[in-house]
């Protein structure tokens, strides 16, 4: 049996005939690249880029869902980090610095709860 070569097209090239088929002109499909395109380099520059706040909440998180830090229900972020030193278990500096600054100062899973428990 013999194999058909079949002849890969460029999306860039697509004929005008087979776009009008389709309901749109040449121009229109080649702009609708172009935004796609765009679309992507912006969507990869937005991952690329970690904003200083999504590390903060990170290193909270982190944190919270840490089981070697106790139990993280109804005790607030301090009082575990209180109970991290007390018991001389390492923790980093930066998630030291972050709790410090929190102003919530709840668990990611105590906030998730105050939020069920309300509706």
């Amino acid at each position: 049996m013999a194999k058909k070569r079949i002849k890969k097209q460029k999306v860039n090239s697509i004929p005008s005939e087979q776009a009008q088929l389709s309901g749109f002109t040449s121009s229109n499909v080649r702009n609708n690249q172009n935004n796609v395109k765009g679309l992507i380099a912006q969507r990869e520059s937005k991952y690329t880029s970690v904003s200083q706040d999504d590390e903060f909440t990170r290193l909270l998180r982190e944190f919270d869902l840490n089981p070697i830090y106790g139990p993280s229900t109804d005790t607030t972020r301090i009082e575990r980090l209180n109970r991290a030193k007390k018991l001389r278990i390492p923790i980093e500096t930066n998630t030291e610095q972050a709790i410090m600054m929190d102003h919530s100062r709840l668990s990611t899973i105590d906030q998730f709860l105050k939020v069920v428990m309300s509706n």
